[in-house]
């Protein structure tokens, strides 16, 4: 009988873990993104993604990528950005 109630509690502290735990670490780092992030700061997007923020406009921004011949501009969200490099 001990041993189910061990096992729900480990279930219980392996689901806090998981779910409520990152769940603060990610709302942490979405604060630091949105009060660090300026025009020309080097970010990765959650998808992988590198480049320079060149506009800020409310929640979306512009980011250019590639080298200095072929570049692509990509319009995001901030809510999309992983962590700011630079």
């Amino acid at each position: 009988m001990k041993f189910e109630y061990i096992i729900i509690l480990i279930l219980l502290v392996y689901f806090y873990k998981v779910s409520v735990k990152d769940y603060l670490a990610e709302k942490k780092n979405s604060k630091f993104i949105r009060e660090n992030l300026e025009i020309s700061s080097k970010v990765l997007t959650k998808s992988g993604i590198v480049g320079d923020v060149i506009s800020i406009e409310g929640e979306s921004l512009v980011i250019i990528t590639g080298s200095a011949d072929n570049n692509s501009y990509l319009e995001i969200l901030i809510d999309e950005i992983k962590t700011i490099l630079e």
